[in-house]
């Protein structure tokens, strides 16, 4: 097991050997995934936006290439909550 601290977070890589020293298995957790999990930085982030919808999506592009600017992403911003709008 081994971690790092990169640009974007901590990297986890864990590996397991078999009895040959081959790899049996390898798991990498990146930052990606700690970022975008729904109560991740980047939800928990964009909850606090405010504005109107114009303001609020180009605070959203921001937040979200500032945090992980590897990632590709689609954004869809949605009415009030309770508005019943997507």
């Amino acid at each position: 097991m081994g971690q790092a601290c990169a640009a974007r977070g901590q990297l986890f890589h864990s590996v397991v050997l078999n009895e040959a020293n081959g790899i049996e298995r390898y798991r990498i957790l990146a930052p990606t995934e700690w970022n975008f999990h729904p109560q991740g930085v980047v939800s928990c982030s964009l909850k606090t936006l405010q504005g109107d919808r114009q303001q609020i999506e180009a605070q959203a592009h921001q937040l979200i290439r500032a945090i992980d600017p590897c990632v590709a992403y689609k954004l869809t911003v949605g009415g009030p909550r309770g508005s019943g709008h997507a």
